[in-house]
């Protein structure tokens, strides 16, 4: 959800996300006089190597790649009023969507013009989707699980945080400190998550390499 505050400031997670398939949606629906096949890409996987990415530039084979990205200033500061989602709009922004096996979002806008050329040129736009996470990297004989952090993220605002581990089924707990005590941010490899549950449970569905994200749900 967003936060809204005085002044037209918005606040919200994830803006860079947003942001960029906003600006990419927006693009989609103000261009309609094309000579040329228009993508739009929405990717996966940004944060560990532009996988969502490269996967489908290779499938698209454009002859223009642009890509789209946006960094906001973030705090850890958040507030609980009403958010709101955004909406494409009454009519759509591509002529076909459809989602490939990496997860990427695929919408194109066809040509619409005469050519002279065998086909259309490809124009791909792409904008990332999703945000840096965590990998398992122990389950401990008490049944804590230790993560290591995938391209981020800030040890500032993951204290406490409620964390989705993606084992043989979905895990849930928490990521609290090793030491209660301590009075600085520590890094995630020195966070344990707390499941509360027996720890041969834990065992029999948690292994090394499991990935593993906040545990967010989405707001309508």
């Amino acid at each position: 959800p967003l936060s809204h505050f005085n002044n037209d400031v918005i606040a919200g997670r994830n803006f860079d996300d947003r942001l960029g398939v906003f600006c990419m949606l927006e693009a989609m629906k103000k261009i309609t006089d094309l000579s040329v096949d228009l993508y739009a890409v929405s990717s996966v996987q940004e944060e560990i190597g532009t996988r969502g990415a490269m996967v489908a530039s290779q499938a698209i084979l454009p002859d223009i790649g642009i890509a789209i990205d946006g960094g906001c200033v973030v705090s850890p500061m958040q507030s609980e009023k009403d958010g709101w989602t955004s909406r494409i709009g009454k009519r759509p922004c591509c002529d076909e969507v459809h989602q490939d096996r990496m997860g990427n979002i695929i919408g194109v806008k066809k040509a619409n013009r005469p050519i002279s050329t065998e086909r259309p040129l490809r124009v791909m736009f792409c904008a990332h989707n999703d945000e840096c996470g965590f990998m398992v990297r122990e389950v401990t004989d008490e049944g804590y699980i230790r993560l290591r952090g995938v391209s981020g993220p800030s040890a500032m605002c993951v204290t406490g945080q409620q964390i989705r581990i993606e084992g043989t089924e979905p895990v849930y707990g928490i990521l609290v400190p090793t030491d209660p005590a301590t009075k600085e941010f520590p890094k995630v490899e020195n966070m344990l998550v707390f499941t509360g549950c027996d720890p041969s449970w834990v065992k029999e569905r948690v292994r090394f390499s499991d990935r593993a994200t906040f545990n967010l749900p989405l707001s309508h």
